[in-house]
């Protein structure tokens, strides 16, 4: 079974937290980007969010957008 975008958002975050409560923003990020889809990636790659939250918001925007493009 595919891990969606969102947990897997929430799982890498979770990972990050047990292996370092207190790990800053941008290697956060870096684990994010790393396992993202392509599919994602390629829509998401040109975005420079500057932290989780906003990181978090741009793949809820994609999402939302591939959902009303599939439903067109």
């Amino acid at each position: 079974m595919e891990e969606s975008t969102l947990e897997y958002y929430y799982d890498v975050l979770d990972l990050c937290r047990r292996v370092d409560l207190h790990m800053a923003e941008a290697p956060k990020l870096a684990h994010l980007w790393q396992g993202l889809r392509p599919s994602v990636l390629e829509n998401l790659g040109s975005l420079k969010p500057t932290n989780c939250n906003e990181f978090l918001q741009e793949v809820k925007r994609f999402l939302l957008d591939a959902r009303r493009d599939h439903l067109s």
